[in-house]
């Protein structure tokens, strides 16, 4: 005697049944011929559409004619519409439907039959995208971006429109991968005392562009200490709550953040906690303003102005502080970003004098990376971090 079917599973005939899915509301037909097990989203959840596909494609395989059942007419912007639907609404999703909508769509998406897109297409879209950008983006953007590319065909593939996947290549990043760029002690002063004067600038100011931006250069400077003291990705700042922040210890507990889906705890140093409280003391002050309830909602984002607007951008704000610092790069692959603060952290938990240095293990916790990676693109002390030491 057969398993039974669980409740979830409608079956067709010996051999093939209908799934529900966990992920999306279409059913999904699965086929067991000849010991090998096939699957296919038939593209609904109405059972009787979805039984009348899944019975098609079962005697397209029984007869061996798997390309026959590849539809034809499917197009690249249908591909897409069915992909985008598959995509959970968090940062991974967001990344792969603005990657397919920026650079994607705009060079496959004459393409009425998907079964056109071949190897040769891909290297004239690789030509396209280098020439896209100015300056030409590096290897690791590309392969970065292809790697979607990669799940858009191969969704394909499993939904039998195509009956394999052209090739998409990665590029050699052997020559191309850079230091990651952070900030000296004496870059970060200046910065810090930079930021500060932006805000002392906008409260004692009569313009009133300048009088608007002080809640933000005010947020912006507490961003600058949170990143520099507490080894956080800037995707993970940003899907941060109240929730998140354990007070009584001064940590920051992690709940699937950014776009690593990261969970772990991350012990803050002093300047980042005082960050943390004067964005809570400035909410609080507007809420007993306006007159309601003075209390942090735990599912409130964290980066936020007073009144409570989640600020998703900080790329002009950080880059005002910048200027007015006077940095001076050479061109925009060289300028600091806010990713730099993350370096500056690693980068000075390692050059610390060694009584005070956690270990490449324990950092790498913190960080949420692999010591690996802390080696290759951190690990940046010289001879004179060990003065004492080589003084015997």
């Amino acid at each position: 005697m057969g398993r039974k079917a669980a409740a979830h599973t409608i079956t067709l005939m010996k051999g093939l049944h209908l799934k529900s899915q966990s992920n999306c509301a279409t059913l999904q037909a699965h086929a067991h011929i000849h010991c090998k097990s096939y699957r296919k989203g038939m593209g609904t959840g109405d059972v009787a559409a979805a039984t009348k596909r899944a019975l098609q494609w079962y005697s397209g395989l029984i007869s061996g004619d798997v390309d026959a059942l590849c539809n034809s007419s499917i197009s690249w912007l249908q591909l897409v519409n069915a992909y985008n639907k598959t995509l959970r609404d968090d940062a991974r999703g967001g990344y792969h439907r603005e990657t397919i909508a920026r650079h994607f769509t705009p060079f496959f998406g004459r393409y009425g039959n998907i079964t056109q897109i071949t190897s040769a297409t891909l290297n004239d879209y690789l030509l396209y995208r280098r020439a896209k950008s100015n300056p030409e983006p590096m290897p690791q953007t590309i392969n970065r971006e292809n790697s979607v590319l990669r799940q858009v065909l191969r969704y394909a593939v499993t939904q039998l429109w195509i009956s394999q996947a052209p090739v998409v290549e990665f590029l050699s990043e052997r020559h191309s991968r850079r230091r990651r760029r952070d900030f000296t002690t004496d870059e970060y002063r200046h910065l810090r005392i930079t930021a500060i004067k932006r805000i002392y600038e906008a409260r004692h100011s009569r313009k009133g562009e300048v009088i608007q931006a002080y809640p933000y250069r005010q947020l912006i400077y507490d961003v600058i200490q949170l990143l520099a003291n507490s080894g956080l990705r800037v995707d993970e700042m940003q899907t941060l709550t109240w929730r998140n922040v354990d007070w009584r210890n001064g940590d920051l507990v992690l709940e699937r953040a950014g776009k690593t889906r990261s969970n772990r705890r991350l012990i803050l140093r002093q300047a980042a906690i005082r960050a943390l409280l004067r964005i809570a003391a400035r909410r609080k002050r507007w809420q007993r303003v306006i007159g309601v309830r003075v209390w942090l909602d735990p599912a409130e984002k964290v980066i936020s102005l007073p009144c409570g607007t989640h600020i998703r951008d900080l790329k002009k704000s950080f880059h005002g502080v910048l200027n007015a610092a006077g940095f001076v790069y050479k061109d925009k692959n060289e300028r600091h970003a806010l990713t730099s603060l993350r370096h500056t952290y690693a980068t000075t938990s390692l050059t610390k004098p060694r009584d005070n240095r956690p270990t490449t293990h324990v950092l790498a916790l913190q960080m949420g990376t692999s010591e690996r990676m802390l080696n290759k693109h951190y690990g940046h002390d010289s001879v004179l971090d060990y003065r004492r030491e080589l003084r015997g």
